[in-house]
């Protein structure tokens, strides 16, 4: 790690690691803030370094046109002759997946606060800013120390074309759609199968459709209908069968998702306690005052988009007082207890505790799922077509 390009910062330990990039949890020394630091290498082994170079310059760029109360920020990006440094949000309470194996699955109404949020950051990414995420699973949804989520991970991340399509078969398999399996063109409709994958597995506390055989998976997702629970009330289950229709064409639209009867009410209590939501301007006078900064000066940088040591602390102060201040339904200490290591700590994965009406074959933990080959079938029963529902 190159430290002398991040002096503001004081590192303190590794909290995640992959092919090409690692994640320090870390310090903002100015506002004494913590933050996450993905250090992200230019070049790679065996890969087009071009190509590799599109896809972080296009990820960043995606991360900051992306503000969102629920999208994990961020505050700066520093890059020299060999790596990129993103400096984000620290999100404290670790994975939904984490939280589902220590806990527990969530009872219906703990599932619609989390999925009125989830829904409310599709409909950002999708009707504002234009982006298909391409990866939403349970590992890239994060809580807060107030209960809110973020949703990271724009690596995958693209915008489709002029007639609305992408091509490219990625992300997680138990997550991709029929469509993307079976290397069609695909629409925005594919975050909301991967959504309905998500909502089905914090009620469940399993994945819909699983197998370790790439090939029997696909067959699976493309074939086999969803299971629900008895235990599921008939208006969820309605929700997660909509969700999961396997005709992109007839599956449900974001709008309609939000009118679903089950979700309906709390999403409009989150977009409304949102849209009610202020900040205090004295807190930030006074603490960019204790941090040698004018406060009017500032807000003329952070107007004008400009990045500065004044401007990157306004939005590290302003992002810790929207999660001090900005409560969610599921702030019980008896739900999600506060995470003091981090997220990536593989040694404080605990059984999961299933409903007793859910068949004993069915209670397994929610396993990580990696990006991995989009194996499309071989069967000669594969359709030019999707089936309807």
């Amino acid at each position: 790690m190159e430290t002398e390009v991040l002096e503001n910062y004081s590192i303190v330990r590794n909290i995640g690691k992959g092919g090409f990039a690692n994640v320090y949890y870390a310090i903002h020394k100015p506002s004494s803030t913590h933050v996450a630091i993905k250090m992200i290498s230019k070049h790679l082994p065996n890969e087009d370094d071009e190509e590799h170079l599109i896809r972080i310059k296009r990820e960043i760029s995606f991360l900051k046109q992306a503000k969102h109360p629920f999208i994990s920020e961020l505050f700066e990006v520093i890059e020299t002759p060999n790596n990129f440094y993103i400096v984000m949000e620290y999100v404290r309470n670790g994975t939904l997946l984490n939280n589902i194996n220590e806990r527990g699955v969530l009872n219906e109404t703990d599932a619609s606060i989390v999925f009125s949020q989830l829904i409310m950051v599709i409909k950002y990414l999708h009707e504002e800013c234009h982006i298909a995420h391409r990866d939403i699973k349970a590992e890239n949804i994060l809580f807060d120390s107030s209960r809110n989520i973020r949703v990271i991970d724009f690596g995958l991340s693209n915008t489709p074309a002029s007639d609305n399509t992408l091509k490219t078969q990625c992300g997680s398999p138990a997550y991709a759609p029929p469509e993307m399996i079976l290397g069609h063109s695909y629409t925005y409709s594919s975050d909301i199968w991967s959504c309905g994958i998500v909502l089905f597995a914090i009620v469940c506390g399993y994945l819909p459709f699983e197998d370790n055989n790439l090939t029997r998976l696909a067959q699976k997702i493309i074939f086999k209908e969803v299971e629900i629970p008895e235990n599921i009330s008939p208006q969820l289950a309605d929700l997660i069968k909509k969700l999961l229709t396997k005709n992109p064409d007839e599956r449900i639209t974001i709008d309609d998702i939000i009118r679903h009867p089950w979700l309906h009410d709390q999403y409009l209590y989150v977009e409304e306690k949102l849209a009610k939501f202020e900040y205090d301007p004295a807190y930030f006078t006074g603490s960019l005052s204790q941090l040698g900064y004018d406060y009017l000066a500032v807000m003329k940088d952070v107007e004008n988009q400009v990045s500065n040591l004044g401007t990157i602390s306004y939005h590290i102060i302003h992002r810790e007082y929207f999660v001090s201040h900005f409560h969610s339904l599921l702030y019980r200490e008896a739900l999600i207890p506060e995470r003091k290591e981090s997220y990536h700590m593989k040694s404080l994965v605990k059984p999961l505790v299933i409903p007793e009406s859910v068949k004993a074959s069915r209670r397994k933990s929610l396993h990580t799922q990696i990006h991995g080959p989009i194996v499309s079938p071989v069967r000669r029963r594969v359709p030019l077509k999707l089936p309807s529902i």
